[in-house]
């Protein structure tokens, strides 16, 4: 049978220092982890700066689905709403940390208040109001809402527009549990789409392709019919001098 040393004092100490300082860098790897969760420092105030110089700053990575042309027409529609609003439009996958957070941070870093809103290629992500008469929730089921009622070709123009409806109409949190009710995404029911899928802009060259091909050949085909119908007709007259 095999008898364990006793271990020594120096050798314990030794190990008990580098469990200590296993556990130190476990604490500071979380830590750096949760600090670099957050929004990052640097967007938050270039997006602060922007959004000082205009109230909607619409990001040049996504010219396809929302140019930068766009922003006055969205200004256009923010002014619709009756509290300022801020507009931030940048593409999935850029913020770091929640959409929420990042707005959070940049209105700290601006500091207007107002309806902070971030939008992604097709839709409302996440707004937030700042020392404004609507409340966190009403503003959040709003957002809510604009994903449930248009279907998921509309763009984020027309969703910021639905948004600013829904806002203005009082009853977003109404619309949403009714949208919501309505338009169950797991079932897979949906708003109609608004444009026509690349299946149906097939189907419709199809059957355009058939119309057209298929007027000249029913000439064609009609108008000896028609002649010989036509030679067939007793002339007026003809008989009364027979």
């Amino acid at each position: 049978m095999r008898v364990r040393r006793p271990i020594r004092t120096r050798t314990a100490l030794a190990a008990a220092a580098l469990i200590a300082a296993t556990f130190s860098v476990r604490a500071n790897s979380g830590t750096a982890a949760a600090d670099t969760s957050g929004p990052d420092a640097s967007q938050v105030a270039y997006f602060a700066r922007q959004l000082g110089r205009n109230s909607v700053y619409v990001s040049d990575q996504m010219p396809r689905e929302l140019p930068r042309s766009s922003a006055p027409a969205i200004a256009e529609t923010a002014k619709r709403l009756d509290v300022p609003a801020f507009v931030l439009a940048l593409p999935s996958g850029t913020v770091r940390g929640t959409q929420e957070a990042l707005l959070d941070a940049v209105h700290t870093r601006l500091g207007r208040d107002g309806v902070y809103v971030l939008l992604d290629e097709t839709s409302v992500g996440a707004a937030r109001p700042y020392g404004v008469a609507h409340s966190a929730r009403e503003v959040r089921d709003a957002a809510y809402a604009v994903g449930y009622e248009l279907p998921s070709d509309a763009s984020a123009q027309r969703s910021f527009r639905r948004f600013v409806e829904i806002v203005n109409s009082g009853q977003a949190h109404q619309r949403y549990k009714t949208a919501r009710v309505e338009f169950d995404h797991a079932s897979g029911r949906e708003p109609e789409p608004l444009h026509p899928s690349p299946t149906d802009r097939e189907n419709q060259s199809l059957l355009t392709g058939v119309a057209v091909a298929g007027v000249p050949v029913l000439l064609l085909t009609l108008v000896p019919y028609l002649r010989h119908w036509r030679r067939t007709l007793p002339v007026p007259g003809r008989e009364d001098r027979a």
